[in-house]
């Protein structure tokens, strides 16, 4: 992995971040209740069809459309992508059409949301989007972290650009007009990474010498194996649980939720995992492909695991000292009573980030067959969520989701251990941390409510918690040596030395 890939990678997710999060911030601003309703709505769908018609798509490309060059032909990785786009295309119209069907015959849908215009946005949307997120994992596949940056940002800042000029020009004041903004923006973006991912294709010898036929059962298998997987972790996913929420919270029992619910996804966003494991993923594939090094594709992984949980740790540390605080100071004294399940969602982060970990080494070493069997478990965990939550209200909302995350990993963990997968996940130190972690919230949350402190006072403490936990995580050198040597060349000077302090033998 090169220094200036993983440099130009994380500069191009935390400006896309920040341009994303101006832009929501000027069209919750900008659209009356109703149109930011619709748009919100729009939003939402196009994220669960990213999961629910994902087909495993998401596992597929980092395997072989990064062996282009190698031991696939270019030729073939390029009709690959050719069937990945098309089927994933014709796949979400023809859903799309059918939900629309059915909720225009069972009466879904007010009757202002079927207007031709919103929903020929609505649709155009929600296709270019699921087609932005395909070829920029693609790009990052093939290596072009600089297209990915330019497409990213660039789509992001110009989005941004169009609205506030639409705005101030008075046509951009529907969910309708935005909508058609954001789909031209991703077309350009989508036009752009095919081009670089075209010429990059042309670059690489027609015939590697280690090039062989695309096995088609392994292919298939993986992409059932990795369907499944995402679908149960669809089932206990925040949106899931929100539906739930739904049905069986009060309504200020419901806001309080899902405000939580809000900033605990929106912190996911910032984790390391979440901004690191789109760019380790095709690289760790690449080299494991190329070389059967399932030592350092194991090191790698589990580096990305423990720095999230550091990250997260303290912020789990912080909001179980400081939450009611927060919460009321950003709510303004609202939703307070909902606060005492931030650290819940936010130890629910630490989980996905593991889980995905596994999903990546399980596709390595073509042990797939344990991610299908973890959608029945997920069932079984969102069904007792549903059955209690009447009774125990959000308390089940939170221990359900999390239940069924553990329970996932210890199935994966037990069956990749039988197949020669050991070290993913470091577990003396990840549960030094965690064990860390859980004395320093509940110190620290007792001490609040015991002294009564006031909401500057707790916020004070909560930060000292954190900044405590940290202390004592890098104290006690949670990383090893031979986790961090193969990201050497791909990390800054800075953070290299950093690591290296962290590190032992």
């Amino acid at each position: 992995m090169a220094r200036s890939g993983i440099v130009v990678f994380l500069s191009g997710r935390l400006l896309s971040l920040a341009l994303l999060m101006a832009f929501q911030l000027l069209v919750v601003r900008l659209l009356v209740p109703v149109e930011y309703g619709r748009f919100a709505i729009v939003f939402a769908l196009a994220v669960l069809m990213q999961t629910v018609l994902s087909f495993g798509v998401p596992r597929l490309i980092p395997k072989y459309v990064g062996q282009a060059g190698w031991t696939l032909r270019p030729v073939t990785v390029g009709r690959l992508i050719a069937a990945i786009m098309t089927f994933r295309f014709v796949a979400t119209l023809l859903t799309m059409m059918l939900a629309l069907a059915v909720a225009r015959t069972c009466g879904w849908i007010a009757p202002d949301d079927l207007a031709p215009a919103y929903i020929a946005a609505s649709a155009a949307y929600i296709l270019v989007s699921v087609a932005q997120v395909d070829t920029d994992a693609m790009a990052l596949a093939l290596g072009l972290q600089q297209a990915s940056r330019l497409a990213l940002v660039g789509e992001a800042a110009i989005r941004l650009a169009l609205v506030t000029i639409g705005a101030a020009m008075g046509w951009a004041s529907t969910a309708a007009a935005l909508l058609w903004i954001g789909s031209a923006t991703s077309v350009a973006a989508v036009l752009l990474l095919l081009a670089r991912i075209r010429v990059a294709l042309g670059a690489m010898p027609p015939r590697p010498a280690q090039a062989r036929a695309l096995d088609r059962r392994e292919f298939l298998g993986i992409a059932a194996s990795g369907y499944a997987s995402a679908l149960a972790w669809f089932a206990s996913s925040p949106a899931t649980i929100r539906l739930v929420a739904s049905r069986t919270l009060s309504v200020a029992g419901f806001a309080g939720f899902s405000f939580i619910q809000t900033l605990a996804v929106s912190f996911q966003r910032y984790t390391p995992g979440m901004l690191i494991f789109p760019f380790v993923e095709p690289a760790v594939m690449r080299h494991f492909d190329r070389t059967g090094d399932q030592s350092r594709l194991e090191a790698t992984l589990a580096l990305v695991i423990k720095i999230d949980l550091i990250v997260i740790g303290a912020a789990v540390v912080g909001t179980a000292v400081a939450g009611e605080a927060l919460v009321g100071l950003m709510t303004g004294g609202r939703y307070v009573s909902a606060a005492f399940g931030l650290p819940w969602l936010l130890a629910y982060l630490v989980t996905t980030s593991t889980y995905r970990a596994f999903e990546i080494v399980a596709v390595a070493r073509n042990a797939t067959a344990v991610l299908g069997k973890t959608l029945i478990l997920s069932l079984l965990w969102i069904g007792v969520a549903i059955l209690i939550a009447p009774r125990f209200g959000m308390i089940a909302l939170l221990a359900c989701p999390v239940g069924d995350s553990l329970s996932r990993l210890a199935i994966m963990h037990r069956a990749l251990c039988r197949v020669g997968i050991r070290r993913t996940v470091d577990l003396p130190v990840t549960t030094a941390i965690t064990l860390l972690m859980l004395l320093l919230a509940g110190g620290g949350a007792t001490l609040v409510r015991e002294t009564d402190a006031r909401p500057l006072a707790a916020l004070a403490l909560g930060i000292a918690g954190g900044g405590l936990f940290l202390l004592l995580v890098a104290i006690g050198r949670p990383l090893r040596r031979g986790e961090i040597a193969p990201m050497g060349a791909a990390l800054p000077g800075p953070v290299w030395r950093a690591l290296n302090r962290l590190a032992r033998a």
